[in-house]
């Protein structure tokens, strides 16, 4: 689960990002505590491929949001997401611009309407 790693990237789990990574989980995956519970604690890791272009955004998004939970950001986290995005299909060249510009989205909270909004801008 990528948003697993991103909350493990700078090495601590902090209360604010455990409850992100469980907001997240439960309005865009409908998953259960119990069931995120499973996936935390299980040595299986997950990734998850989006389908379309927009839900590889938001959850790009999703990850930003994961890395700002804790209120700094980490090389590490900066880094996990530039590799997502990589494998996502995302070009070298537009990938340091859209870590910052979704690091930089994130710190000021955007809903996904509001993410998409400016991104189409």
């Amino acid at each position: 689960m990528n948003l697993y790693g991103m909350m493990m990237a700078d090495l601590e789990i902090s209360p604010l990002e455990k409850a992100e990574l469980y907001r997240i989980g439960k309005e865009e995956f409908g998953l259960s505590a119990e069931e995120l519970d499973k996936l935390v604690i299980s040595d299986e890791i997950l990734f998850y491929m989006p389908e379309n272009e927009t839900n590889k955004i938001l959850y790009l998004y999703d990850m930003a949001l994961m890395a700002w939970a804790d209120g700094k950001i980490v090389d590490d986290e900066k880094e996990l997401l530039k590799k997502t995005m990589k494998k996502f299909g995302i070009i070298d060249s537009e990938i340091n611009e859209l870590t910052e510009f979704l690091l930089a989205k994130a710190k000021e909270k955007l809903t996904h309407e509001q993410l998409l909004k400016e991104f189409g801008d």
